[in-house]
């Protein structure tokens, strides 16, 4: 037989290359790439095809979850991530993007869960951390948060988010130095950062630098589209705090133009309006500090009025804000009274006895500490309308015309004054002047409207003059600080303060007051009695941009700061002025 009739046995194939896994490092890669360039659907393709031929891949589900998350199909996101955790229970990065979906939908509690388990497969996982902390800080677990933030921050030093994170939780705890030290870290990572800057505005403005926060509140505008009012409505805010007024007025109306329904820019743009002396324009701005939540509006059960006819009704004016406002917008209660059969007014517990006695054909009901609660309406008369103290203005004062020119429509008890005259006395010769150096609060900006005693009383302290402290809060440092500086004693009488009735008295029965921007401002003023108000280059609104005298009482006399936080020149102007008044008080005088 010849060879070539012999069959040959076939070529031996080609070895194949072993299968690589679908869920190997470089198809991970694959799809991290794609979901990186913004392709989370092209990701979510290539991570079910994988899945396909392995469908126990817990990485290859963890994928696909991230990107179903990213194109905001939550549910699905959910369910693959926790069939990642359901292969692995170990899988962390699975457990912090199921905790950060949670938080996303408010549910910190299930968050929480999640990154207690991934942090205690990892304790030192950066991400973990980050996201523990925010979650903590939802919970109001500030501790907690400060902790895992931290911790993040050690492990990866320099990482501007727990940076970032840890100036929220020192401005929820009011550490506002160490907020800035966070933020300056954070946006020295971050130069370009939005939220950086952001950041650095908040802690800035919360110390009262606002000079250094304005750059950072331009910096957010100029990088935010116009349709972001947030930030332009903090530009506004900063611009009003440094004394821009005209570009603060500006912003809010382009904050209006692009959301009118903003109650934040109307109430903040009335201030603006109010401080300009226009007013009508002003409370019309006003009336929307309820729909802020600036102001809490009271639950009355009666009819708002609305300017009707009332002179067969009773109409009850509620209280609102804070005491000096109460007693600054009581100015329109003579008026309402002559207008309605009859009043009824409420008002703060401390100016009950001084509100009866000034509004004797009215009937005075003490206001309640909780503001979600009324008086009985069992010992009221029948009531027709109400309407809020702040409201009144809008009706009534909305030209400078329409400020009454009074002697004062507060009432001191004559028999207390009188006491208070004799103890004045006692002090020995010359004027008797009051004095209140703080106020304010942290929200109201009292680092900007407040002075050490010293400064105050030191600057027209001489022989023959009685200093007498109406200064609410602690004041024995500042008493002892301004006798070691050899401006002699300042009389104080506490039980004077405690009480507002008797600081009514002792006001009445003093020569002049002298005072920062505060409630004494108002009584003094309330009672037709002289007072000289240091007011700071960027005053509250009630003391008007500009002008020596306030329209709400025509005894106050306003000395006006040339720049932020320089009180030398109103101080020179009230000693000057006190000069003046005591010769022109002396015996003989013409």
């Amino acid at each position: 037989m010849f060879d070539w009739f012999k069959r040959k046995p076939p070529p031996a194939p080609e070895p194949k290359p072993a299968a690589r896994p679908v869920s190997d490092d470089a198809t991970l890669a694959a799809i991290e790439t794609l979901a990186s360039a913004g392709d989370h659907a092209g990701a979510v393709a290539r991570a079910e095809a994988a899945l396909a031929e392995r469908p126990d891949a817990a990485a290859l589900h963890h994928s696909r979850g991230k990107s179903l998350a990213a194109l905001g199909r939550v549910g699905d996101a959910r369910a693959a991530l926790e069939r990642a955790t359901d292969l692995d229970p170990e899988m962390v990065a699975a457990h912090v993007a199921l905790a950060r979906l949670a938080r996303l939908e408010h549910d910190v509690e299930s968050a929480r869960d999640h990154l207690e388990l991934a942090t205690h497969y990892a304790p030192d996982d950066p991400d973990a951390l980050l996201e523990l902390g925010r979650v903590a800080a939802a919970q109001g677990d500030l501790d907690a948060a400060r902790r895992a933030l931290e911790r993040a921050a050690e492990v990866v030093p320099g990482s501007p988010a727990p940076a970032l994170e840890l100036a929220y939780v020192c401005e929820r705890e009011g550490r506002k130095a160490e907020m800035l030290e966070h933020a300056e870290r954070a946006i020295a990572a971050l130069p370009d950062s939005v939220e950086a800057a952001d950041v650095m505005r908040r802690a800035l403005f919360a110390l009262d630098r606002w000079e250094e926060a304005l750059p950072h509140a331009e910096s957010v505008v100029a990088r935010t589209p116009a349709s972001a009012v947030g930030p332009r409505l903090n530009l506004g805010n900063v611009y009003l705090h440094v004394g821009r007024f005209d570009d603060a007025g500006e912003m809010y109306t382009r904050v209006l133009e692009r959301e009118p329904s903003s109650f934040e820019a109307r109430w903040n743009r009335a201030h603006h309006l109010l401080a300009s002396a226009r007013f009508r324009e002003g409370w019309r701005d006003y009336a929307y500090r309820f729909a802020s939540l600036a102001i809490l509006r009271r639950p009355w059960p009666f009819q708002e009025w609305k300017g009707e006819p009332l002179a067969e009704k009773t109409l009850l004016v509620y209280a609102e804000q804070g005491l000096g406002d109460e007693i600054m917008f009581a100015s329109c209660l003579p008026e309402m009274i002559a207008r309605a059969r009859h009043c009824v007014i409420e008002c703060d517990r401390r100016l009950v006895a001084l509100f009866r006695r000034s509004f004797p054909s009215a009937t005075v009901v003490e206001r309640p500490e909780d503001d979600g609660a009324i008086p009985s309406l069992k010992d009221l008369p029948p009531v027709d309308y109400q309407v809020a103290a702040g409201t009144l203005p809008s009706f009534l004062r909305n030209e400078w015309a329409d400020f009454p020119s009074h002697a004062g429509y507060l009432k001191a008890d004559p028999g207390k004054a009188a006491r208070w005259r004799t103890r004045l006395d006692a002090l020995g010769p010359g004027l008797k002047i009051g004095l209140s150096w703080r106020g304010g609060t942290q929200l109201t900006r009292t680092s900007a409207r407040s002075l050490p005693l010293t400064d105050l009383a030191g600057a027209f302290a001489r022989r023959g003059r009685q200093f007498v402290s109406l200064q609410y809060g602690k004041v024995d440092e500042d008493l002892a600080a301004a006798r070691a500086a050899g401006i002699g004693n300042v009389a104080h009488w506490p039980e004077a303060i405690a009480e507002y009735d008797e600081t009514a008295a002792l006001v009445s029965a003093l020569d002049i007051v002298v005072s920062v921007q505060t409630s004494l401002i108002h009584l003094t003023g309330a009672l037709g009695r002289p007072v000289w108000i240091l007011v700071p280059a960027v005053p509250e609104w009630r003391y008007l941009r500009e002008g020596a005298r306030m329209p709400w009482y025509p005894a106050a006399r306003i000395f006006r700061q040339g720049r932020l936080r320089d009180w030398s020149g109103v101080l020179g102007e009230i000693a000057t002025a006190l000069d003046a008044l005591e010769s022109d008080s002396r015996p003989g005088a013409t």
